[in-house]
């Protein structure tokens, strides 16, 4: 039991930990077939959503993170929810599961660039140092 703890304490080892016992119905095919059929646009959101650091995100934070409009991000996070990679819990306000996160973390360090992954972060820790006063989340 010790051994299977401190291996699932990996965050970078626990999918394939978690997928190594059942290859038919693995967890990381599952996530990488949802996340294949997704639109360059809502991948790209899916991607930059690793970055953030919680299991719920707001949609400012999602657009943020994507440096992109509103009414974009809404439309890329309703195709993520029809996916089944995130959930709507409240208007403007959704949730993914620990594992989802941890994929998308994967994706966003294999597939976007440094310097995007850090000018991403800088826009979400200036957003939420403006508006830090503000945040009221459902989650």
């Amino acid at each position: 039991m010790e051994c299977w703890s401190k291996n699932l304490a990996d965050e970078r080892r626990r999918l394939q930990e978690l997928s190594a016992h059942d290859a038919d119905l693995a967890m990381e095919t599952c996530l990488y077939l949802s996340y294949r059929a997704l639109s360059s646009g809502a991948a790209r959101l899916f991607r930059f959503l690793g970055l953030h650091p919680g299991p719920c995100v707001e949609l400012q934070d999602a657009g943020v993170l994507a440096g992109q409009d509103t009414e974009r991000t809404h439309r890329h996070l309703a195709e993520l929810c029809d996916a089944h990679l995130l959930e709507e819990h409240a208007q403007g306000h959704y949730v993914r599961p620990e594992m989802v996160r941890i994929y998308a973390a994967q994706r966003v360090a294999a597939e976007e660039p440094q310097h995007a992954r850090d000018q991403a972060a800088r826009r979400l820790i200036a957003h939420f140092a403006q508006h830090r006063e503000h945040r009221v989340s459902p989650c």
